[in-house]
């Protein structure tokens, strides 16, 4: 063969392989721009969420957290950082950190573990939500609970509360006893609780009360009926208002409950 062919095959393998080597870091390049933009992407997404956001390697070291993270930590990031490094594993629990300013708070602390395809760690993303303000809400709400039933009961009432969507019910004490309860009786946990002790002769009349209480016809439940468990000349009074959503449903009712046997006694 001739030698100036064999150049010629030769120029030509050559540049088939310098083809193949463009084509294969062109495609490594798009690949890695591709990682690249969707890191972009994911780390705005991640600055864009209006929690504390943190992520650690799969050797528990923080490589990352988003901008809420160190607005909400600041000087004592470092701090919480080394805090947040004794917990690891899948964790969705209550602690106490210490914000910027030094303020101490109660949050939730969410941490969730990635694996791959074999179950190898690949890293740890964490979250922490701000429950202070609703942890201290609720303990206001316990408090003034227990001066409402201690009030009540220096004055013979009795309260109730009914959720409406899971018809669980809260009742008092005094209510209980109001209502002829003993402590052999199951605890009473939904309306049924109330209803089943309605003498049978009022029952009618406190059952379309109820509904049109519920159906708003009547801005606040006002009823009076007897009680199975004791003698027909036994009274109670119930009232009740409801707490509706935006679109005017009943959510939730909170109501009293009063002995009036002896004003009934005095009408007759």
């Amino acid at each position: 063969m001739d030698s100036s062919l064999l150049i010629v095959l030769g120029l030509v393998v050559v540049i088939i392989i310098l083809i193949l080597i463009l084509f294969v870091i062109q495609l490594k390049y798009k690949k890695n721009l591709q990682k690249m933009e969707n890191f972009a992407l994911q780390l705005e997404a991640f600055n864009a969420l209006n929690l504390p956001l943190f992520y650690k390697d799969n050797t528990g070291k923080f490589i990352g957290f988003n901008k809420i993270f160190d607005k909400s930590f600041g000087d004592q990031k470092r701090e919480t950082l080394q805090e947040l490094a004794s917990y690891t594993g899948n964790i969705n629990t209550e602690v106490t950190l210490i914000f910027d300013n030094g303020i101490k708070k109660d949050v939730l602390l969410v941490q969730t573990n990635f694996l791959d395809s074999q179950k190898n760690l690949l890293g740890t993303v964490g979250y922490i939500q701000d429950i202070h303000n609703e942890k201290r809400e609720k303990k206001s709400i316990v408090e003034k609970k227990t001066l409402l039933q201690n009030a009540l009961d220096f004055s013979d009432e009795g309260y109730f509360e009914w959720e409406i969507q899971t018809d669980k019910a809260t009742y008092s004490p005094t209510w209980k006893k109001l209502m002829g309860y003993t402590l052999e009786d199951d605890e009473p946990n939904n309306l049924s609780g109330w209803l089943n002790l309605v003498e049978s002769l009022d029952i009618a009349q406190v059952n379309e009360k109820v509904r049109n209480f519920l159906d708003s016809k009547t801005q606040t439940l006002d009823v009076e009926h007897r009680v199975k468990a004791f003698s027909q000349d036994h009274w109670v009074k119930i009232k009740a208002k409801a707490i509706k959503d935006a679109q005017n449903q009943p959510l939730k009712v909170i109501g009293t409950i009063r002995n009036i046997t002896r004003t009934k006694l005095l009408q007759q």
